[in-house]
C-alpha cells in the first residue's frame, strides 16, 4: 500500500505532517477505545470521510455519523468505495448542536463509544450548550460506554498566549518560537488571537482563531469571520457538567505526551501516517503546533456506580 507521504510529495510540508499525526493520534483512539470487533460507534463529525477507513480497521459493526451536508455525502461516498465494510447512519445536522441531532439519533442507550475530533470547542460557548450536548452524547451511550476525542488544550493555548504577550511587554521570556504583535500570537507554523483580547479568561465562551501558515484554518472554512472562532474548553467546567449527565471523566492527554505512550505500540501506524521525518522524528516546529491539542476520554456510569469512585 503507498502511504500519504508517497502520494502527495509535493505536500510533505510541516502543516501537512501535523495533519498526518492528527490522523495517527485519532487512529489509535479508534483502537484503544474500541476493545471489541462490532462496536456500534456515534461519530460527531466525520471529516469529510477521512475517518471511514478508521472505522473499517477498528471492525467497527455500525456507525451513526452526524455531519453537515458536504462532509456527510463525502462520507458516504468513501464508505460506498470501501464496498460497504459495516452498517452506516449518516445524519445531516451539525454536530456541535444536540438540538439539531438528538432527536435524529432514535437508538437510545445504544452506542459503546461516542467521538468527536472536531466539535467540542464549538459546543462551549455557554454552559447551557455543552450541557444540552453531554445530555445527548449520554443518552446514546450504553452504560461503560465511551465517549473520546481530541480538542484544544486550552491551558496550553491560554498560557502560551500570555507569556507572548509578557514577553512583548518585556515581563517574562516567551519560548523562543512566540512572539506577540498588535494582540496576534505567532509562532513557525500559526498564528494564534482571541476575540477580546488576553484580559480575561471566561469558562464559557473564550474565543479564539488559530490559524496555520499554510492559510488553512484549523476549524473547516466558514462563511464569517464569526464563524472562525471557537471557544476554550474549560476542563474544570466540562468534567463537572459530564459529571452531572452520569460520565465520568478518565484523563485527558495533551498530544506530545500521547505520542510518547503510544508510538511503539502503534509504530507501524505511525510510520505509514506521513508524520515522520526521514531520520523517522518529527520537527520541532511540529511539536509546537501539537502541544496546543489534547485527548479526552469519558465512561458513562452504570447504575449504582459512583461518579467520583473507582475508574473502570
Amino acid at each position: 500500500m503507498t502511504s500519504a507521504a508517497a502520494q502527495q510529495p509535493t505536500q510533505q510540508t510541516n502543516v501537512w505532517q501535523y495533519k498526518c499525526f492528527v490522523e495517527w493520534c485519532k487512529s489509535v483512539l479508534f483502537a484503544e477505545v474500541l476493545e471489541a470487533s462490532g462496536a456500534r460507534v456515534l461519530l460527531l463529525g466525520g471529516a469529510h470521510g477521512a475517518d471511514t477507513g478508521k472505522l473499517q480497521r477498528a471492525h467497527v459493526g455500525h456507525a451513526t455519523v452526524v455531519d453537515e451536508t458536504a462532509s456527510l455525502a463525502a462520507t458516504v461516498e468513501r464508505w460506498r468505495a470501501k464496498g460497504e465494510p459495516f452498517e452506516l447512519v449518516a445524519l445531516d445536522a451539525a454536530p456541535h448542536d444536540a438540538a439539531a441531532w438528538r432527536g435524529l439519533v432514535t437508538a437510545r442507550a445504544s452506542f459503546d463509544a461516542a467521538f468527536t475530533f472536531d466539535a467540542l470547542d464549538l459546543v462551549c460557548t455557554d454552559e447551557r450548550a455543552l450541557s444540552d450536548w453531554l445530555a445527548g452524547v449520554a443518552a446514546a451511550l450504553k452504560p461503560n460506554g465511551r465517549l473520546a476525542g481530541l480538542c484544544a488544550d486550552s491551558a496550553q493555548l491560554w498560557s502560551r498566549a500570555q507569556k507572548a504577550v509578557m514577553s512583548e511587554q518585556g515581563t517574562a521570556a516567551a519560548p523562543s518560537s512566540t512572539t506577540a504583535v498588535g494582540g496576534v500570537i505567532s509562532a513557525e507554523l500559526f498564528d494564534l488571537s482571541f476575540a477580546l483580547g488576553l484580559e480575561t479568561f471566561s469558562s464559557f465562551g473564550t474565543r479564539y482563531v488559530l490559524t496555520l501558515h499554510e492559510g488553512a484554518h484549523v476549524q473547516p472554512a466558514a462563511a464569517s469571520d464569526a464563524e472562525l472562532y471557537r471557544s476554550l474548553v474549560h476542563f474544570a467546567s466540562l468534567i463537572r457538567l459530564a459529571r452531572q449527565h452520569g460520565l465520568r471523566f478518565v484523563e485527558a492527554t495533551n498530544l506530545l505526551d500521547f505520542y510518547e505512550d503510544h508510538k511503539r505500540a502503534h509504530a507501524v501506524a505511525l510510520k505509514q501516517s506521513g508524520m515522520l521525518g526521514p531520520q523517522g522524528k518529527g520537527k520541532i516546529e511540529q511539536a509546537d503546533l501539537i502541544g496546543l491539542f489534547t485527548t479526552f476520554v469519558f465512561v458513562k456510569l452504570a447504575d449504582g456506580d459512583d461518579a467520583d469512585g473507582a475508574q473502570p
